[in-house]
């Protein structure tokens, strides 16, 4: 299976107001069919909100997400629902057939909400600094509203192994800009069989 850990620190330039930060661990099953999901958020210290749970799909009818946080709250997953490591692979899939365009409904765990439309367009590679890099868009919409403008956007200059080089986050109010200053190889881990 696989783990992720993401934390993403909002610090106001004028610091006229409490920190945000934003932190999600998952871990998704090697066969895409259960995912585990915690994100809580904090202003400074005090803790804002805590969404927790499993999901389980059990194709082709769909599946089920049991909140722990909020308690009690189940949610029905639509069949053609995948999460989030599945859809990372089957976007960085795109790049060998790039041009390429991608639709999934994702469930992420990130709110007590149902799965979001996904739209991902990849596209040819250039080379960059004597590696290729694709361009990679993607959007997430409400999908009960699929017509509507997008929930949330990124932009990204990715190598074939999903490692973005320059990302840009666009939340409507707030956009976010990076660009990797260094990047660190980790052993892969010994996996008991």
């Amino acid at each position: 299976g696989w783990s992720s850990r993401q934390r993403l620190v909002f610090v106001p330039a004028d610091r006229s107001a409490p920190a945000t930060d934003v932190r999600f661990e998952g871990e998704e099953s090697a066969d895409g069919r259960r995912f585990r999901f915690r994100l809580e958020s904090f202003e400074g210290r005090v803790r804002r909100e805590r969404v927790e749970g499993v999901a389980e799909l059990r194709p082709p009818v769909g599946g089920i997400a049991r909140f722990s946080g909020p308690p009690g709250l189940l949610l029905e997953l639509p069949p053609d629902t995948v999460f989030p490591v599945r859809q990372l692979e089957d976007v960085l899939g795109t790049l060998t057939r790039a041009p390429a365009l991608l639709h999934h409904r994702i469930f992420d765990g990130s709110a007590p909400e149902p799965p979001v439309l996904l739209a991902a367009f990849a596209g040819r590679a250039a080379a960059s600094g004597g590696e290729r890099l694709w361009p990679l868009a993607m959007a997430w919409f409400d999908p009960s509203d699929p017509g509507s403008t997008p929930l949330f956007e990124l932009e990204a200059r990715t190598d074939a192994e999903g490692i973005f080089r320059e990302i840009r986050l666009d939340f409507g109010a707030l956009v976010l800009e990076g660009r990797a200053v260094r990047i660190e190889r980790l052993p892969s881990p010994r996996c008991p069989r």
